[in-house]
Formats: structure tokens, sequence, C-alpha cells
């Protein structure tokens, strides 16, 4: 990681830090792309699903360990029936926003389920693509300076 890299980085730590502040960031925090918060509707996503993929995003910790929160805490971190969340997780099974991968222990027993974002991901790309050619068609006409032509 280069220097500048490394200080703009503590300047965006120290920004999330002043917005949420100390003790909220100290306990951890979760990113998720604005391009899914935005378009959650575009996307086919109902509120419960949001709220089911941000529980998704805070146990996913490295992109090729999808992760695998049980219906049962994600139940209790949405205040929701785990048949609630059982019935929206196979919705985004079958709408193809998720991708369930079944676990297993070592001894062949069964395990929670891991959830791949990969399909939510690809759908989202769209979007996002759209918003950042609309930033840069934003920025050309800032630095050119807009003219009025008069006659």
């Amino acid at each position: 990681m280069s220097a500048k890299s490394t200080s703009s980085q503590k300047v965006v730590e120290k920004e999330i830090v002043k917005k949420w502040g100390k003790t909220l960031i100290s306990d951890g925090f979760t990113v998720i792309p604005n391009a899914i918060i935005e378009n959650q509707a575009k996307l086919g996503l109902e509120a419960i699903d949001f709220a089911i993929i941000a529980v998704f995003a805070k146990y996913w910790w490295k992109a090729n360990d999808p992760p695998f929160p049980g219906k049962k805490r994600i139940a209790a971190c949405l205040g929701v029936d785990p048949r609630t969340v059982q019935r929206r997780l196979a919705a985004l099974v079958e709408g193809k926003i998720l991708t369930r991968k079944p676990r297993t222990y070592r001894n062949g027993g069964t395990n929670t389920n891991a959830y791949e974002l990969g399909p939510l991901i690809a759908r989202a790309e769209p979007y996002a693509e759209e918003i950042l050619k609309q930033r840069e068609g934003r920025e050309k006409q800032r630095g050119r300076g807009l003219r009025l032509v008069t006659s």
C-alpha cells in the first residue's frame, strides 16, 4: 500500500469516527455498496431482504469465504421469526439473487448454509456503472466551465 493510500485511508477512518462515534466504530462496521442501497426495488429486494443482506455483509469476512450465519441468528438480529428468514432466503435463491452453498461437518452432519452474493453483485454492477458515468459527465461539465453562448 502506498503512503498516499494509507494517508487517504486514515482521513476516511477519521471521518467515519466523526460521523458515527468512536464507540460504535470500535465495535465494527460493515460496507454495503451504494448501488445496492439505492436500487433495492430495482434489484428485486424487499426491505426484509435488504436487512438479511446487511446481516450477511456483517459476517462476510473474506471474499472467497461466503457468509454462513444461521437462520436463528439472522432472525435474532432483525427481530423476526426464523421461519420468515427461511422463506425470504428461499425466495432470494429462487430469484437468483443469492446462491445457497450447503456446508457439512467433517463427520458428515449438516451445518448452516453459506450464501454467495455473486448474483446480487452482478445485478447491481450495471447500476453502479451508470452512476459512475453520470458522475464522470458532471465532472467533465464542471471542468469545461460551461459557457453561455450569446448572439
